[in-house]
């Protein structure tokens, strides 16, 4: 922030210099451009000021209970005190931007009023192991909210393992029922739980990427009569048909056949044992795993816009109180969105997996590879 503002605020210093007479400028504006250069200024010299100097500190202070922001330019000039017994948790919150990576802040939630605002990150790891960190430094619950369900751990199980939360019983949401139609393979067997997640079919892109080549092949003949009439030599005729071939008839082919064997073969397989998740990722030519142990997985969610929003309305009221959120419509809609997936947080990163598929399926294929995992 200070070296983006440094352009700014030597701006503002040299046109205050110049208005003043410290720097002579030749044709020197008088009346009205005068006071637009007095403005900016100003106007400069203060906004590079505080990018330049600007500072923010937040103590959370254990002993005496107390969460002080304070701001100013490079000591503080200005504070504000809460007391920590304001705020009821540590939270993992979800924001995501359309122009930019979603980022995963870090919040005291409040039990009335405003959050508190910690730190942010765009990678979920660093906000998880800042997170818990906070949890066991407050003794304050860690509460993550960036799927359908908040998982919340006391400040005494902060860094437990979803297996070890599996295992000593403090995660139990049944066993949903398996939804019928199903196009997921589920098979369980001894020591672990695979799960086959066939790809999108995309027999329609395929058929259009060949309507490029058929359109190619009445053109060439046109093409070539025309050549014909007006004598054009040979080495052009075969460099202009050549590239036309290659942009318009070779490509989409590539392409077809890209699309067509991906529709054919691709397809996820999820492998969940006591050891962690194995992911498969079968793609047309090609197969890519990802391996998680299971020391390193916090936690396994099903993340649907419709679960995204009930989240945002949990953490913030005010947003409940919508009229337009709340509609039937917007309800409605919300449920209709394609869904995310399942998602695994680890202390690696993020990674999803079967979206697209319909919410009650993806609680059912949660639950099973839960069952792995133990």
């Amino acid at each position: 922030m200070s070296l983006f503002g440094v352009p700014f605020f030597l701006a503002g210093l040299f046109l205050i210099a110049s208005v003043t007479g410290v720097i002579h400028v030749n044709n020197q504006p008088g009346g009205w451009g005068f006071l637009l250069l007095v403005f900016m200024g100003v106007a400069f010299t203060a906004a590079g000021g505080v990018l330049v100097f600007g500072r923010r500190w937040l103590t959370l202070d254990a002993a005496n209970r107390s969460a002080i922001r304070q701001q100013g330019l490079l000591v503080p000039m200005d504070h504000q005190r809460r007391a920590l017994g304001e705020f009821n948790s540590v939270v993992i919150a979800l924001e995501t931007d359309s122009d930019s990576a979603d980022k995963y802040p870090i919040r005291l939630r409040a039990l009335t009023g405003k959050d508190l605002a910690v730190c942010s990150s765009i990678k979920y790891e660093e906000s998880l192991q800042r997170a818990e960190f906070l949890a066991r430094f407050l003794q304050l619950p860690l509460i993550d909210t960036i799927t359908d369900h908040e998982t919340v751990a006391s400040p005494q199980h902060v860094g437990e393992t979803l297996q070890q939360r599996l295992r000593s019983g403090a995660l139990n949401g049944g066993n949903p029922a398996r939804p019928a139609p199903m196009s997921c393979e589920v098979r369980e067997e001894t020591g672990q739980t695979i799960v086959v997640i066939p790809g999108r079919k995309s027999w329609a892109a395929a058929f259009v990427f060949l309507v490029s080549p058929i359109v190619l092949i009445v053109f060439l003949g046109s093409l070539g009569r025309f050549f014909t009439r007006t004598q054009t030599p040979v080495g052009v005729q075969f460099v202009f048909m050549g590239f036309l071939a290659l942009i318009f008839g070779v490509a989409p082919l590539v392409a077809a056949l890209n699309t067509g064997m991906s529709a054919i073969r691709s397809h996820t397989t999820v492998t969940a044992s006591s050891s962690g998740l194995l992911i498969e990722r079968r793609g047309a030519w090609s197969t890519k795993a990802e391996y998680f142990a299971a020391v390193d997985i916090f936690d396994l969610d099903v993340s649907t816009f419709q679960g995204t929003l009930e989240s945002t309305r949990r953490a913030h009221p005010e947003a409940a109180a919508n009229p337009v959120v709340n509609s039937p419509v917007f309800t409605w809609l919300a449920s209709k969105l394609p869904t995310k997936g399942l998602i695994v947080k680890s202390r690696r990163g993020l990674v999803t997996f079967g979206d697209g598929l319909p919410r009650e399926e993806l609680e059912f294929l949660k639950r099973a590879l839960l069952r792995g995992l133990t």
